[in-house]
C-alpha cells in the first residue's frame, strides 16, 4: 500500500528489451481518478529504461493528492524484440490502442467507459496475439489516504526512559515529529523516521514534573495522532516517600501500642473473670449450707424431755402394781 502523496517504487528484469511501459489503471476504470496525473482520469503512462547490463529497470512514481483510494492495476509491458506493439505493426502504445480498438486517448472519453476488467482484457487481446512476442505483468498497488496512529503510552515513574510507538502507511523514510507536552512543560520532541510501517521515540525524563502530558505523533502533512500518559517527577516520588516512610512509622507505633492495650485489656479481663467466679463460688457454697440446714431434724426442747420422763414413770408405777 502507498499513500497519497507517497512515493512508489516499480523495478523488475526485462531480458531482451531496452525500455519498458508502465500503466495504472484505477478502480473504476478507464473514468476514474489518474493514479499520477493531478486534475485527470483514465490511464496513467511512465516509461523505464532498461540497464543494458543486468536488464533492469526500476521507476519511481508519486501517488497524486487526489487520486481514488482504492486498488490500481499496475501493467509492466514491453514490446518485444520487434518493437512493436502486438500484431499492430505500431511502436507508440497510444497510436495502437486507437488503430485496433478505436482509444484514441488514454484519459479521454474513448475510454472512461472502460472497467479495470475491460482494460485488461484489450491488454491481454494486443499483447498475447498470435505472433507476437511483447511480455507483460499485472501488479496491484492500494493507495490509501495517509494515516499516522499511537500505541497507548504507558505511565512512568521519573526518570525512567518514556517509550512511544505507533504505526503509519506513509513511506519508507517518511519523518514523523513526536511530542510530550503538559499544561507547563515540554520535554524535547523527537524526529523519527517511519520502517516497515512503524515508528518508535524515547523521551528523557529526568527533569520531567509530574503532571499529565499529551503525546502527539505529526507527519506534518496534516495527519495526526495523540495519547495521554502520566509522568511522575522525582520531587513528588520523593516526598511520596517520605510520607509513605512516616506512615509506617506512625502504623508500626501504633501497632505496638495496640497490642500492649490488648495485654493490660486482657489482663483485667482476666483479674475481673477471677474475682466472678470466687463471687460465685462462694455464693454457691452458702446456699448450699442453707440446705443442709433445712434438712437436718432438729433436736427436742426441755418440753419434750419432761413430757417422756412422765410417761416412763407412770409406766414404771402401772407395772409395779400388776407385780
Amino acid at each position: 500500500a502507498v499513500a497519497l502523496e507517497d512515493d512508489f517504487t516499480v523495478f523488475g528484469t526485462a531480458q531482451g528489451a531496452t525500455e519498458v511501459t508502465i500503466l495504472s489503471v484505477p478502480p473504476k476504470g478507464g473514468g476514474g481518478k489518474s493514479l499520477l496525473d493531478k486534475g485527470e482520469t483514465g490511464l496513467s503512462l511512465r516509461k523505464a529504461s532498461v540497464s543494458t547490463t543486468d536488464y533492469t529497470y526500476s521507476k519511481k512514481m508519486t501517488v497524486q493528492e487526489d487520486a481514488t483510494t482504492g486498488y490500481y492495476d499496475e501493467y509492466v509491458l514491453t514490446p518485444g524484440m520487434d518493437g512493436y506493439w502486438g500484431m499492430t505493426g505500431e511502436q507508440d502504445i497510444t497510436v495502437a490502442f486507437d488503430k485496433k480498438y478505436g482509444i484514441k486517448d488514454l484519459s479521454g472519453p474513448s475510454i472512461a467507459t472502460k472497467t479495470q476488467t475491460e482494460i485488461q482484457d484489450i491488454l491481454e487481446d494486443m499483447i498475447y496475439a498470435p505472433g507476437s512476442d511483447d511480455l507483460m505483468v499485472k501488479l496491484r498497488l492500494k493507495a490509501e489516504t495517509p494515516y499516522v496512529w499511537l500505541h497507548p503510552v504507558a505511565d512512568v515513574n521519573a526518570p525512567a526512559p518514556l517509550e512511544v510507538g505507533g504505526t503509519s502507511n506513509r513511506k519508507d523514510g517518511y519523518t514523523i515529529v513526536i511530542t510530550c507536552i503538559s499544561p507547563t512543560t515540554e520535554l524535547p520532541p523527537q524526529t523519527v523516521q517511519v520502517e516497515n510501517t512503524t515508528f518508535r521515540a524515547t523521551f528523557d525524563t529526568t527533569d520531567a514534573v509530574t503532571a499529565k502530558y499529551t503525546v502527539k505523533a505529526d507527519d506534518g502533512d496534516g495527519h495526526v495522532a495523540e495519547e495521554e500518559t502520566f509522568i511522575t517527577g522525582t520531587g513528588v516520588q520523593e516526598a511520596v516517600a517520605t510520607v509513605e516512610e512516616a506512615v509506617a512509622t506512625v502504623e508500626e507505633k501504633a501497632a505496638a501500642a495496640a497490642a500492649e492495650l490488648e495485654k493490660k485489656v486482657e489482663e483485667e479481663a482476666a483479674a475481673a473473670a477471677a474475682a466472678e467466679v470466687q463471687r460465685l463460688a462462694k455464693e454457691a457454697a452458702e446456699k448450699l449450707a442453707e440446705k443442709a440446714a433445712e434438712a437436718t431434724p432438729e433436736p427436742p426442747g426441755f418440753e419434750a424431755i419432761f413430757a417422756i420422763a412422765g410417761l416412763l414413770a407412770v409406766a414404771y408405777l402401772v407395772h409395779r402394781r400388776k407385780h
